[in-house]
């Protein structure tokens, strides 16, 4: 049956050139329903290829047709009392609109920028909720070419106890590195440095706690890390890695609390205008 009826729309396509302009001619039926051209050309844009606008509307049809189908087959299935969605729909209308009204409330209303002393003060008051899922650490992290001519002095600064010459190697490396990441305010995961460095430490834990120094290479490169300070997994996480996070939930905060004030003006007001009234139930 549905050759058919495809067949059928191409023989009009192919024999018709002016198809679309018969906005009242009919199309397909299926039971007691009609599809008519002008339901077909209002969902195929202007300027559509013939060949195009066929492959449309040979699919428009069937999704139109399967449809109309399994209608019926719900109509004749369902009994009266399941057919009756006036409810729903009407709740559904009541929840949408409602919707739409507090999102537009919200456009107007809502301050979206939270400063960062609201985000500190949340952290601190919260920060047993915020775990390190692993290591972070402070520091910087270079990545220099092997030929480098002062490899050996950089080697002997990352090695020193002598601050002013982990300096010398930090600034030696902003210079001329490949790559320099520095560490000072904001922490960076330690798992995403060793990926880079492709090295495996068994023990990070053990490491962190008694090391603070990489140097490591391989074919091209040489590789620097210090370590300054470090947070073990468990561990409060940085307020750099849950800052967004700490924004979105006191943006939330704010929105809860626009709304509810927003809907406890509307009662007071219609309270006060008479438009809400209770009645209390006559004792018998």
């Amino acid at each position: 049956m549905k050759k058919n009826y495809i067949f059928g729309i191409s023989l009009l396509f192919l024999y018709s050139c002016s198809f679309f302009e018969k906005d009242n001619e009919k199309v397909v039926r299926v039971f007691d329903k009609y599809l008519y051209i002008n339901e077909i050309s209002s969902v195929i844009p202007d300027g559509t290829s013939p060949d195009d606008s066929l492959v449309k509307a040979k699919s428009f049809i069937d999704m139109w047709v399967q449809k109309q189908l399994l209608l019926k087959k719900a109509e004749l299935n369902l009994d009266d009392e399941q057919k009756d969605v006036e409810k729903q729909l009407e709740d559904y209308r009541t929840s949408l609109l409602i919707f739409k009204y507090k999102q537009l409330f919200l456009q107007q209303k809502l301050d979206t920028i939270i400063g960062l002393r609201d985000i500190e003060s949340y952290y601190q008051q919260h920060s047993a909720d915020f775990l390190l899922q692993s290591p972070a650490i402070k520091g910087f992290y270079a990545k220099l070419l092997k030929t480098d001519p002062n490899i050996d002095n950089l080697k002997y600064w990352l090695e020193s106890r002598n601050v002013r010459d982990i300096q010398k190697l930090k600034d030696y490396c902003l210079r001329r590195a490949v790559l320099c990441e520095t560490f000072k305010e904001d922490w960076t995961l330690f798992e995403n440095i060793l990926k880079d460095l492709k090295i495996h430490i068994p023990d990070v834990e053990k490491f962190l706690k008694t090391e603070k120094k990489i140097s490591v290479s391989d074919s091209a490169y040489q590789y620097f890390v210090f370590i300054k300070e470090f947070r073990l997994k468990n561990q409060t996480a940085p307020l750099n890695f849950v800052k967004n996070y700490i924004e979105s939930i006191l943006l939330n905060k704010r929105k809860n609390q626009l709304i509810n004030e927003l809907e406890n003006n509307i009662y007071q007001n219609a309270l006060n205008q008479n438009n809400v009234e209770y009645f209390e139930k006559k004792k018998k």
